[in-house]
């Protein structure tokens, strides 16, 4: 596009001091000055035509690039050696209009990337009026791998604090099938001075991970990659009932509110959503069961589970609160403690994006995904995470598709 830029100014400008000395000389005929004028006429009238065939030109030399740049990613994205990738290029870019005369290069790749360079020397035909050389129309494209974005099994949201994600003592994090995702800038937004293991996944950050030694992957020794862009609340567009719904039917489920609720094994139902306005506890001792429930938590006070209660809770499978067990706007800086020595089971996702949730004692745990301000594993605590199904099976893979230049 340049080249054609200062083909097309250059020629204005010889048309241009041509007209002008022309104009100048005041004793020749008015008949002589149009004779001499009319072919500087005619060949700006037809260098207007030839610099817009030499932008469609353009257009049509990228889309051969584009396409061929294309083809020669996915080739080698199969495994193909360098020779294939180059000579896909050349067959896809003939196939799709390659002038004449042009060449199609392929001037990078590696890492599934192919760059691939389209040039043309255009002839010249009225612009030959005004200049000796010709014009060298020369397009770029390239094309590689779009990695998915990460799916998290635990998401941090805080933008900048230190350990946003902290798993100490002894506590140990397993998560299969998802990643990490830590917003926070901070160096050591991930620190681990205990073992995160993941299986099918990474940590996502644009900070650092303090003590790396503790991370334990199937991908490669770390695993750390930049995040890329900064992700929102996973859950911030989360439909759920009001104070207005109390005692009614919302969804399919029944809406019970309570300003504070200690949780045992008499006073939780299937089929219910709790709004909690004040605290969420638990009795101890007590085998805590439900399905298809969940909790709205929008009060000053968060979760209080300790003892030795054993809980085994799974969220509803259908409708706006499907797959997620906790939830609420809890006010910036509200702690949630989860506490105790026995397994918990949480059959879904624990997302409280405006708190910190901290995990300790000797509890073991499971869930679906965990979503806060800041979390922490600390004492002997286990959590257990997995978002693997069929349906993202494939979704590590990546796509092909153009890059930007």
């Amino acid at each position: 596009m340049r080249a054609i830029r200062q083909s097309a100014m250059g020629a204005c400008r010889r048309l241009a001091a041509k007209a002008s000395s022309l104009g100048s000389e005041t004793r020749g005929a008015v008949a002589l000055t149009v004779a001499l004028l009319m072919p500087a006429v005619v060949g700006a009238i037809g260098l207007g035509a030839e610099v817009g065939y030499w932008y469609m030109l353009e257009r049509k030399l990228q889309h051969v690039a584009d396409v061929a740049a294309y083809s020669g990613a996915v080739r080698q994205n199969s495994g193909a050696s360098a020779s294939d990738v180059d000579a896909t290029v050349q067959q896809v870019a003939r196939s799709s209009g390659l002038p004449t005369g042009a060449t199609a290069t392929l001037v990078g790749g590696g890492s599934g990337n192919v760059q691939v360079e389209v040039s043309f020397d255009v002839p010249m035909y009225f612009s030959s009026i005004f200049r000796d050389s010709g014009t060298r129309v020369r397009v770029v494209a390239a094309a590689g791998i779009t990695a998915p974005p990460p799916v998290g099994c635990v998401t941090v949201l805080s933008p900048d604090a230190p350990g946003a994600l902290t798993v100490w003592g002894s506590a140990t994090v397993n998560l299969e099938g998802c990643d990490v995702v830590a917003v926070s800038n901070a160096a050591d937004s991930v620190d681990l001075g205990s073992t995160l293991t993941i299986s099918d996944g990474c940590v996502y950050t644009p900070g650092g991970v303090a003590g790396d030694h503790h991370l334990v992957t199937d991908v490669s020794e770390r695993c750390v990659r930049p995040l890329p862009g900064a992700p929102a609340d996973p859950l911030a567009e989360l439909e759920k009932p009001t104070l207005a719904d109390c005692g009614t039917t919302w969804n399919g489920l029944q809406v019970q509110c309570h300003s504070d609720l200690v949780l045992d094994d008499s006073n939780i139902a299937d089929n219910t959503v709790y709004i909690v306005t004040g605290s969420l506890g638990s009795k101890s001792n007590k085998f805590i069961a439900a399905t298809n429930v969940s909790f709205v938590l929008d009060g000053t006070s968060g979760i209080k589970f300790a003892g030795n209660s054993q809980f085994d809770l799974s969220a509803p499978t259908s409708g706006p609160l499907e797959g997620v067990l906790f939830t609420g706007d809890q006010p910036d800086g509200t702690v949630n403690d989860l506490r105790g020595t026995v397994d918990w089971a949480f059959g879904g996702t624990i997302h409280l994006p405006n708190s910190e949730i901290t995990f300790s004692g000797n509890s073991a745990s499971t869930c679906t995904s965990l979503v806060a301000q800041t979390i922490i594993f600390t004492g002997n605590s286990e959590m257990n995470c997995s978002m693997q199904n069929e349906e993202d099976e494939s979704a590590g893979t990546g796509t092909v598709s153009l890059l930007p230049l």
